[in-house]
């Protein structure tokens, strides 16, 4: 059995760039990211993993930020390609037709792609808009503006966000008053459904979560993060000032923290999954698992000192 902790390295989409450089990258051809009445024609490249190797690619499209409304087939799976244009250390660029519903109503299509290695470990979210122009061609959005008090947006450099639009207000933590759907989140070890309350693992955290109770508004996407148990937001795993806290979760309803190489979590000492639900553009709340302790060390031998019983033979 081979073992892989680690997951993908993104990539990015291949298309045309106006940078000063372009003729220098030959990431887009004819042909490639396109449009028809029913489809797209996506290309993408830069997706890696040098351990357990690409197995497929999952794509979402969407009206609007991290949604799914567009894509016909959401589950779909595009398995990665070895055969087409090699582009040096980018690796094989990956073309493939992704069905939509009509897309007449839709100008501007928000389209999320995410790569999957051998032991099913995902990469992180690539994400951007794109523009239909008239003629077929689709044009990469890289001006936009914020789409959250937050400033989630798809023209951010990776990992970061935009300045907050002024037009919206600023943020409203609900967790406390929170008449929306309400969300239960367990800890796991990716095999079982159930809540865990312990681990073996000093280097993995897998959480999932459901929508426990349906009232008011839906969740529009979700954000999970990881932290000590204690807390009433993530602490003590990522460095903020180098790190993102909150983790891009889309429309997933699971995530898993890995710990860099050589370094271990805390033993004895348990971890929450936090997961941030966008109820709008400006307000949100937390949710917590009731966290998972870890126990990767063997329990310990004792050694018991006392009396020595022996038996004796007595001649009657």
């Amino acid at each position: 059995m081979f073992v892989d902790s680690s997951p993908p390295s993104r990539g990015m989409f291949a298309i045309n760039t106006d940078h000063a450089v372009n003729s220098d990258l030959s990431r887009h051809s004819d042909g490639w990211m396109t449009w028809t009445s029913a489809s797209l024609y996506l290309a993408w490249l830069g997706f890696s993993d040098t351990h357990s190797s690409i197995n497929h690619y999952k794509v979402t499209v969407g009206s609007s930020y991290m949604a799914t409304d567009v894509g016909k087939k959401p589950d779909a799976k595009y398995i990665h390609s070895t055969a087409n244009e090699d582009n040096g250390d980018e690796g094989k660029v990956q073309l493939f037709k992704v069905q939509t519903k009509g897309l007449i109503n839709y100008d501007i299509l928000y389209v999320t792609i995410w790569a999957v290695n051998g032991v099913g470990l995902r990469s992180d979210l690539i994400y951007s808009a794109f523009r239909r122009v008239p003629g077929g061609a689709l044009e990469l959005i890289r001006r936009c503006d914020s789409m959250s008090c937050e400033g989630h947006c798809v023209c951010a450099p990776q990992d970061q966000k935009c300045p907050s639009s002024p037009s919206l207000n600023s943020c409203t933590d609900i967790s406390s008053n929170n008449s929306n759907s309400i969300l239960l989140v367990m800890d796991s070890n990716g095999y079982s459904s159930t809540d865990l309350s312990f681990t073996s693992s000093a280097n993995i955290l897998r959480g999932q979560w459901i929508i426990s109770q349906s009232q008011g508004l839906a969740p529009l996407w979700y954000e999970w993060s990881v932290g000590y148990t204690g807390f009433s937001t993530p602490t003590g795993i990522y460095n903020l000032v180098d790190e993102k806290n909150w983790q891009d979760g889309g429309q997933f309803t699971d995530g898993v923290y890995i710990t860099n190489r050589d370094v271990n979590l805390v033993e004895h000492s348990s971890y929450s999954f936090y997961v941030r639900v966008w109820y709008t553009v400006d307000s949100y709340a937390v949710f917590k698992s009731d966290g998972i302790t870890v126990f990767s060390q063997t329990p310990p031998v004792a050694s018991v000192r006392g009396k020595v019983v022996s038996n004796h033979t007595v001649s009657m």
